[in-house]
């Protein structure tokens, strides 16, 4: 759900991309995997910047309805 790659220039990339639905949402699972990916950037010397990005179309819907129940 969270993608984490470095390219060769010290940019790392988290793309948000929740398998099996139309959009990305917050909830528990996938902010967990997110700060996780964060603190990985962080804490890698070699990366000098981050881009986050989205494997859906639009980048996030907000926070998942279903977790509010």
């Amino acid at each position: 759900m969270i993608d984490y790659s470095v390219d060769g220039d010290g940019i790392a990339t988290i793309t948000w991309d929740m398998p099996g639905r139309s959009m990305n949402v917050m909830n528990q699972e996938s902010m967990g995997a997110f700060v996780e990916a964060v603190e990985k950037s962080i804490a890698d010397d070699a990366v000098k910047g981050v881009i986050i990005a989205s494997g859906k179309k639009d980048f996030i819907a907000g926070a998942d309805l279903e977790m509010m129940l």
